[in-house]
């Protein structure tokens, strides 16, 4: 595990807020800061952190994702509707602010909590303040408000593209569809969870495309904090998981929201981003490390 104070003290950042991406590679992870914008180095194996300081002073950022293979750290979410690219080969800020849409030439606001990257591309998606999908061309550096609408703003998102060149995504009220960046379109699924759905701040596929894994952010540490695992193929939906008993049991840190995973290659284990308390001490945000039992898992 990783704690903030370990970089920054007690109280630290308060919350890592984004999605933990691994460079296969190497084993690095970047995370950003949600309320000092501190941007942190971590590697898997050696478990060394370094703190890279403070981009943009002023600003946290509320989610973040990472393209390892282009070198683009992205950061959403500093309350004025601005996107952060920021390189992490050269450590530098390559744009921050407000995007322009390319179409009208008017700057338009990014939602907080949404950005998905496709990784074969390097475009990034979200949805502006109406929930329309939105668009940054990693090619072109370019911004564009598409066409499709959600019923609310795009919450979370699967790492990997399916065969027919879909993601599957959630908006804010749980509903699960299938979004075709080169279509411009959106195929409704049904809900996440329960006859209303939940709202998730992660969501990831695993490599063979079989299950979805996803948390519920909305319940507290009495319902156990769950991982909950969809079957594409039969529309099943179950609890493999409840995290908080162990994790106050074994760690003395009470976990209280989970904003943020990525699913290992060989779909064995997720390294989860959490927002929790230290048994009678400050809020701090905290890195697990969980195991998938194999019969819970996709092919690898």
């Amino acid at each position: 595990m990783l704690f903030s104070k370990d970089l920054f003290g007690p109280g630290g950042e308060g919350k890592w807020h984004g999605r933990p991406d691994i460079d296969p590679r190497n084993g690095d992870i970047y995370l950003i800061g949600f309320y000092q914008g501190h941007i942190v180095s971590y590697n898997i194996y050696s478990r060394r952190a370094r703190d890279l300081g403070v981009p943009v002073p002023g600003s946290g950022w509320a989610e973040h994702t990472w393209d390892w293979q282009r070198n683009r750290l992205y950061g959403v979410g500093d309350g004025k509707g601005s996107v952060l690219i920021y390189d992490t080969k050269d450590k530098k800020v390559i744009h921050q602010g407000r995007p322009i849409d390319a179409k009208t030439g008017v700057p338009f606001y990014w939602n907080d909590r949404a950005r998905l990257l496709d990784r074969e591309t390097g475009n990034l998606y979200g949805t502006d303040a109406s929930d329309h999908l939105t668009k940054y061309d990693a090619a072109t550096n370019t911004f564009t408000i598409m066409r499709s609408r959600l019923p609310s703003r795009l919450r979370a998102w699967t790492n990997q593209k399916e065969i027919d060149g879909s993601f599957w995504i959630f908006d804010d009220q749980g509903d699960i569809y299938k979004f075709y960046p080169d279509q411009d379109r959106l195929e409704y699924k049904g809900k996440n969870w329960g006859a209303s759905g939940w709202y998730t701040a992660f969501l990831e596929r695993s490599s063979d495309g079989r299950f979805l894994y996803y948390s519920l952010s909305n319940p507290t540490s009495n319902e156990g904090q769950p991982i909950l695992q969809y079957d594409t193929r039969t529309n099943q939906k179950k609890v493999i998981a409840f995290l908080a008993n162990y994790y106050a049991r074994i760690y003395h840190y009470q976990p209280i929201k989970i904003y943020g995973g990525a699913l290992s290659q060989d779909n064995s284990s997720f390294f989860v981003v959490s927002d929790g308390n230290m048994v009678n001490g400050p809020r701090i945000p905290a890195l697990f490390n969980i195991h998938i039992p194999v019969s819970e898992r996709g092919a690898n």
